[in-house]
C-alpha cells in the first residue's frame, strides 16, 4: 500500500481524500495544514489522523498529494523531495523557472515519481484523438471562463494559458519556435481576452484564445492534419471527425460542400466516459512501475517558459 499524506485542508484535497480511498493500493497517512483548527475539522469530517508538523507526516508518508498554494510553501516541498517520497502537486503556475528547474533537479537525483496534476492533459475525449493524429499542421484551443470562476490579475490567464500550452504539447510533440501574442481589454483597462500564437520547429501552428469575457464555461479544441480535421469539446465529452474525400476536394468548403457527403464524411468518435479518479491511478501506477509520469516537472518547465514569454509580451504590448 502505498501511505499518502495530504498536505492542505481545503476542498480540492477534500476530492483528492475521497478519490483516494476508491482506488486500490492508497491508504491515507493523514492531513496537515498550517491551521490547526482547519487541519482538526477536516480531520474529523474525513475520518484521517491530524498533524501538526509537516516533517511528521512527511516520514509518515510513502507519497504526498501537495494541495496548500504553492507560492507560499514552498520550503515544506523541499524537504519532501529531499525525503525521496513521490509527489503529486497542482501546476505551479506561480513559481519561477529557477523553482521549477531545482525540483525536476532534486526529483531526479531522489529517483522519485513527481506528477503536475492537469487533468485535461487525461480527458476522455482527448484520447480518440491521439490514437489517430499523424501530423497536425494546426491546432485551435477557444477557452471561455464563465463568471464564477473569475478572479483579479494575471495569474488566472498564466493558470489557464499553461494548462493550453500543456495540452498543445500532448497534441503537437515539437519545440516552440516563435511566440507571439496579444491582450484585449474589452470592459476595463485590465486584460479580458488573450490571443496567443505559436509556431513549431515541425511547421505546426497553434492560436489559443482565453476569453473571460464570456457568460458560459466552455473549452473547445480543433486539431487539423491532411484531409481532416477533429472538433473536440472537452466540456461536453465529444469529438467529431471530419474528413475530406481525396478524389473530391473542392476548390472551397463552402456551407454547400459541408453537407455533401461525397466531399466530406462527418462521423462522431467514441469516448469513454470522464474517470475522476484516473489522473490518481495513473499516479499509483507510475509509483508501482517507476515509470515517468505523463505530466511531469519537466512538462511543467517548459509550459511555464513558454507562458512567461507570453506575458512578457502581453505587459510590453500594455506599455508601448
Amino acid at each position: 500500500m502505498i501511505r499518502t499524506g495530504i498536505f492542505g485542508a481545503n476542498p480540492r484535497s477534500k476530492r483528492h481524500i475521497e478519490n483516494l480511498k476508491q482506488i486500490p493500493g492508497f491508504t491515507i497517512a493523514g492531513i496537515y495544514d498550517p491551521d490547526p483548527g482547519i487541519a482538526g475539522k477536516a480531520s474529523r469530517d474525513l475520518d484521517i489522523p491530524p498533524f501538526t508538523s509537516p516533517g511528521s507526516l512527511i516520514q509518515r508518508s510513502d507519497a504526498i498529494v501537495f494541495e496548500l498554494p504553492v507560492e507560499l510553501h514552498y520550503e515544506i516541498l523541499i524537504p519532501i523531495l529531499t525525503s525521496s517520497k513521490h509527489l503529486f502537486i497542482n501546476y505551479p503556475v506561480c513559481f519561477s523557472l529557477e523553482k521549477l528547474s531545482h525540483m525536476s533537479k532534486l526529483a531526479n537525483e531522489a529517483n522519485i515519481i513527481l506528477q503536475v496534476g492537469n487533468h485535461e492533459r487525461f480527458h476522455p475525449a482527448l484520447q480518440p484523438v491521439i490514437s489517430t493524429l499523424k501530423k497536425p499542421v494546426f491546432i485551435e484551443i477557444v477557452r471561455n471562463v464563465g463568471p464564477d470562476r473569475h478572479r483579479e490579475g494575471e495569474v488566472l490567464f498564466e493558470e489557464f494559458l499553461i494548462r493550453d500550452i500543456d495540452m498543445v504539447f500532448y497534441l503537437n510533440k515539437s519545440n516552440v519556435q516563435r511566440v507571439s501574442a496579444i491582450g484585449v481589454p474589452l470592459r476595463s483597462d485590465l486584460t479580458d481576452l488573450v490571443n496567443t500564437r505559436l509556431e513549431f520547429d515541425n511547421g505546426c501552428v497553434a492560436n489559443i484564445t482565453v476569453n473571460m469575457y464570456c457568460g458560459t464555461d466552455n473549452l473547445v479544441c480543433q486539431v487539423f492534419q491532411k484531409s481532416e480535421w477533429f472538433r473536440i469539446d472537452l466540456g461536453q465529452n465529444a469529438v467529431m471527425r471530419h474528413i475530406l474525400k481525396d478524389h473530391k476536394q473542392p476548390e472551397s468548403l463552402s456551407e454547400e460542400c459541408l453537407r455533401d457527403e461525397t466531399i466530406l464524411k462527418t462521423e462522431a468518435l467514441p469516448t469513454p466516459p470522464y474517470d475522476p479518479l484516473h489522473e490518481l491511478k495513473v499516479f499509483r501506477d507510475s509509483i508501482v512501475r517507476l515509470q515517468a509520469p505523463p505530466v511531469g516537472i519537466d512538462h511543467a518547465f517548459y509550459a511555464a517558459k513558454i507562458t512567461r514569454e507570453i506575458l512578457g509580451k502581453l505587459l510590453k504590448n500594455a506599455q508601448s
